[in-house]
């Protein structure tokens, strides 16, 4: 009995420890028809932004400092074939499909009043 009585505390211990902590992702050019700018910058209040991680980032893309990103959308890589219907399809779509990307951003010390400013 007391193993269990342990092990609950542990638990409810360990979850208003980490309740705060919480990450995002944002994601840019869902919709986009052409090359577009994405960068940015990610703010909350009550709380910190401890840190942000690029999400398909490419070369040209970069992560600056924690709150920050220079970011942009992009015709999607289209893989060579040698099978005639997919060459045809791709020749009839227009191959302007893009590549979305975005970003995960960590929050630290975040209420249920919190705010993020994107």
């Amino acid at each position: 009995m007391l193993r269990y009585l342990c092990s609950f505390v542990f638990c409810c211990f360990a979850i208003s420890t980490f309740a705060a902590d919480i990450g995002v992702r944002i994601r840019f050019g869902l919709t986009d028809n052409g090359n577009t700018d994405w960068s940015g910058q990610a703010s909350v209040s009550p709380g910190t932004v401890e840190h942000i991680d690029g999400w398909r980032f490419e070369q040209s893309d970069a992560v600056l400092g924690n709150n920050s990103w220079k970011a942009a959308t992009r015709p999607l890589t289209v893989r060579r074939t040698n099978n005639a219907k997919k060459q045809a399809k791709a020749k009839q779509t227009g191959g302007g499909l893009m590549a979305d990307n975005g970003v995960f951003v960590m929050l630290h010390d975040v209420t249920d009043q919190s705010v993020v400013k994107v």
